[in-house]
């Protein structure tokens, strides 16, 4: 019987996450190739994490029991993480370097890593060499064919979407295997590629470049695979590994830089996967290009049907990178300030109401991308010009994601590498420090004002005596409560303030039998005295409780 170890070093592209609480789709598609090759393998999921913890159990049983170990990793797109990060090339190369058995590496970690953005290629071949297979094409049509007995250093095979759909219900049972199980968000696959292969693609992207022109899944394929994952025991899914949900099932997406959507289509994928996994608690999406919302009038009826079928708290991430339009020329970008204008405008109208968690139904979010090619320290005020105009305009923004070009192999970017990025790193500086503070604020008060009740915030992590929660989905709010719950609980939180990208909040209603002072001396009418004298009271019931607080006060406490 063949054993083989997926170790999951973590994901992060810009169509594509697999941090957790995000499970990506790289694991299961490897899990169900093995089966596909061999039905009687033994597969064993394992995260980096895991083997952080406990590396020397780990590494003995990869080198004394596995047949075949597969690493799995890459960022392109790092961003801040709550729980734990991505592997580094450095950290897999020593891991691999004490492995024995057979391994094969793939994933986005072979077109480049970037840590940190602004810095360029990280990869070396020092680090294929530690590898008996590298998959430069996709890593799980790789494993098929070593199972197989097809074995070759540099595997450059692609799979079929028929191959996708077979391999993804056959391995998802790794869900199970995953530390976080059940509480981890399933990234779901339903195109790869760009219609801006037809000009190049933007300056510093690999979509276009690694996938070329889009291929959508059928949603019969798509369905079945959150099906399976649903009858598991998930019920958070993200379809975002996409270039564009709004274009999926596009017609002319090969022969347009700016399709026509279908909306019949988006119709009956949210239908088929309502019918097959009609207990879902949070269906999401990820990327939309702004330019077909601006453009083409068939998109306002996609939108309508994700508010409609997506559960809320949903956002669609629109990639401007910049409002300058001469930079946006010399990096290929297609929209513009114009297109992301009449799009926010557009979600905004039909996505804006609040869901039962507290969060609108459906809101974008916005990408910058710092230190392009040709660009001028102009730019820099151009783009605060055009936040400001969001501001004075009234739209609501979830986020501004704000991040350094990563300078992958390929890309055109490797023209000029990270030139521009060290050349205006003090108004790198300066424009972040301005989003953080005078733009995100603004936005983050207009979606989660003072008062606001959220619902179903998982407690993550506690840091200094402060717990930090979200809610499950696409770029999900940090909520911060001041003292240490438990770890690994949903609770409800009454939002008390809020910084740049996180918001401060109690528990709704406070638990006075394990209550921080700090919670209760938020509360209106209360400070530091009269909270840790109400606490050291211990009232034990509603007429003990009405004689320390305010009978306003009650709706927020709670006895046991």
């Amino acid at each position: 019987m063949m054993r083989c170890v997926i170790l999951d070093c973590y994901t992060d592209e810009p169509a594509g996450l697999g941090v957790p609480p995000y499970l990506g789709t790289y694991p299961r598609y490897v899990a169900g190739a093995i089966l596909d090759g061999n039905q009687e393998a033994k597969v064993t999921y394992v995260t980096i994490d895991q083997v952080r913890d406990n590396t020397k159990r780990q590494l003995e049983y990869m080198n004394e029991e596995a047949d075949l170990v597969v690493f799995i990793g890459g960022s392109h797109t790092p961003g801040r993480y709550l729980r734990t990060r991505p592997a580094t090339p450095r950290e897999i190369s020593k891991i691999a370097s004490r492995i024995e058995t057979p391994k094969i590496l793939g994933g986005p970690i072979v077109a480049g890593h970037s840590q940190v953005g602004g810095v360029e290629n990280s990869i070396t071949e020092d680090l294929f060499d530690v590898f008996e297979v590298v998959s430069f094409g996709d890593v799980e049509r790789a494993v098929y064919d070593y199972v197989n007995g097809k074995e070759s250093k540099r595997n450059y095979s692609r799979r079929t979407y028929e191959e996708v759909d077979r391999w993804a219900v056959l391995g998802s049972f790794v869900v199970k295997e995953h530390p976080c199980y059940p509480f981890i968000v399933c990234e779901i696959e339903t195109s790869r590629g760009c219609p801006r292969a037809l000009s190049g693609g933007c300056s510093f992207c690999i979509e276009p470049r690694r996938y070329g022109l889009p291929e959508f899944r059928s949603e019969i394929g798509i369905a079945k695979e959150i099906a399976s994952l649903y009858q598991r025991g998930c019920k958070y899914f993200r379809l975002g590994r996409q270039s564009d949900i709004i274009i999926y099932g596009s017609e002319d997406a090969r022969k347009k830089e700016v399709p026509t959507p279908n909306p019949e289509m988006i119709e009956r994928l949210f239908l088929r996967i309502w019918r097959e996994a009609p207990g879902i608690e949070v269906l999401h999406v990820d990327n939309a290009n702004p330019a077909v919302i601006a453009r083409r009038p068939e998109s306002r009826k996609v939108i309508e049907a994700l508010v409609r079928y997506c559960t809320p708290g949903n956002v669609l991430a629109f990639g401007l990178e910049t409002s300058d339009p001469e930079v946006a020329e010399r990096n290929n970008l297609l929209t513009t300030g114009e297109d992301v204008l009449k799009a926010l405008r557009i979600v905004n109208e039909i996505g804006q109401r609040k869901g039962w968690n507290g969060m609108p139904m459906l809101l974008p979010g916005i990408n910058f991308v710092l230190g392009l090619k040709g660009e001028t320290p102009e730019r820099y005020f151009r783009d605060l010009e055009f936040l400001k105009k969001i501001i004075k305009e009234g739209y609501l923004v979830r986020r501004i994601n704000v991040r350094e070009v990563a300078v992958l192999k390929g890309t055109a970017m490797q023209e000029v590498g990270n030139l521009f990025v060290k050349k205006h790193s003090n108004l790198i500086n300066y424009f972040k420090k301005k989003v953080r503070e005078e733009i995100d604020p603004v936005l983050l008060r207009r979606i989660t004002p003072k008062g606001t009740i959220l619902r179903e915030v998982f407690t993550e992590v506690v840091r200094n005596n402060w717990t930090f929660g979200r809610q499950f989905g696409s770029y999900p709010l940090t909520v911060k409560v001041p003292g240490r719950l438990e770890v690994g609980k949903f609770i409800d939180v009454l939002v008390m303030g809020n910084g740049s990208r996180s918001v401060i909040g109690i528990p709704y209603p406070i638990r006075l039998s394990e209550a921080d002072p700090r919670q209760i001396e938020m509360l209106p009418g209360m400070n530091r005295r009269k909270a840790v004298k109400l606490l050291s009271k211990r009232p034990r019931n509603e007429e003990e409780l009405m004689r320390l607080v305010d009978r306003k006060l009650l709706p927020f406490l709670e006895l046991s």
